[in-house]
């Protein structure tokens, strides 16, 4: 998965994004709002990374200098 990816290139944090329209899910914004959470954690709706159906949302990594 691109989480194990990310995982096997020393990033530390994530995010949640959305398509940031009318049509994303509630649980999807606050999952955005959240902001970086280390790469290991859930989300707040118990989710590592999208995986719904028909969900746009992505999770990026956070690359720190």
């Amino acid at each position: 998965s691109m989480l194990d990816e990310y995982k096997n290139n020393n990033v530390e944090m994530k995010e949640w994004l959305t398509a940031n329209d009318e049509n994303v899910r509630d649980t999807c914004r606050l999952a955005e709002q959240q902001g970086p959470i280390p790469i290991n954690d859930d989300f707040h709706h118990g989710l590592q990374s999208p995986g719904e159906p028909n969900c746009r949302c992505c999770v990026s990594p956070v690359i720190s200098n």
